[in-house]
């Protein structure tokens, strides 16, 4: 894609995100608009957004979970950046998240966790266990731009990923002690 394209694309999903509102999907109304333009698209929200002073925090991967890939039209997971604007630790086992700047909220229960060294390509899980330094419980708001859900894999990469928020819970450190039992 062209860079005006993407950055034209770029600047519908951050104006759809800042006045909670829906626009058509983008696949439906640009020829060719596949994964790897919608991860330009991304990267480019992203260069906008870190000029505003927004701070990636963390990765998020959706769709993970193949059995939900035919009800919304995806064919595979796709990554994105949380940032320090749209994440929050529970304090005290509590947290309280305001719907109201999101479009078509829904809520996932997730498993976060921190990264305390690198992991290689197709590592396996004992690999991933030994790279982390805690987990817990926490949940996400995921929103669609798109109305009634509706989207391809390349709009909902593009869309943030569908992320909207995320509560973190209390962290519990994976140390030698714990590693073994989990």
């Amino acid at each position: 894609m062209h860079r005006a394209s993407v950055r034209a694309i770029a600047v519908r999903l951050i104006e759809a995100h800042d006045r909670a509102s829906t626009i058509a999907p983008i696949a439906a109304t640009t020829p060719g608009f596949d994964v790897d333009a919608a991860y330009d698209v991304l990267h480019e929200i992203e260069r906008y957004r870190v000029a505003q002073g927004w701070r990636p925090v963390g990765r998020k991967i959706g769709f993970t979970n193949r059995t939900i890939w035919p009800r919304y039209g995806v064919d595979r997971p796709m990554a994105a950046h949380v940032w320090s604007h749209t994440v929050q630790y529970a304090g005290a086992a509590r947290a309280t998240q305001s719907l109201a700047r999101f479009v078509q909220p829904r809520i996932e229960p997730e498993v976060v966790f921190k990264l305390a060294a690198p992991i290689a390509a197709g590592a396996g899980a004992l690999a991933v266990l030994e790279a982390t330094e805690w987990i817990a419980a926490g949940f996400e708001i995921v929103q669609s731009y798109f109305p009634d859900w509706r989207f391809t894999a390349a709009d909902c990469t593009a869309a943030f990923g569908l992320h909207a928020a995320l509560v973190v819970g209390e962290p519990c450190a994976i140390d030698a002690a714990n590693r073994n039992r989990i």
